[in-house]
């Protein structure tokens, strides 16, 4: 049985790259309420909501509390450097650190 080689086509990769950025900016598009939310409870601790009389989850509480306040700009701070820094990384692509 000769050995074949199953090495992948370049267009195989680029379809493979995409599919693999794509779902990254999808993925991290959905979760980054929630990381603004762990953000903010790291650097100020839990937030008093309203008037002390908290609606639900305090999760909830803070996605309407940022919204009202900032607007849906404010839910997604912090996305484009996330997806710049990470895009290669859900690309699969492999960029050495300069030495």
């Amino acid at each position: 049985m000769p050995a074949e080689s199953h090495a992948p086509s370049p267009r195989g990769l680029l379809c493979n790259a995409g599919a693999g950025a794509a779902a990254g900016v999808i993925a991290a598009t959905f979760v980054c309420p929630l990381d603004v939310i762990k953000t903010r409870f790291q650097v100020h601790g839990l937030p008093q909501l309203g008037n002390g009389n908290i609606k639900g989850s305090l999760i909830v509480g803070s996605l309407e509390q940022i919204f009202q306040k900032e607007g849906l700009r404010g839910m997604y701070r912090g996305l484009s450097p996330t997806v710049l820094a990470l895009l290669p990384n859900w690309a699969g692509l492999y960029i050495p650190k300069a030495l």
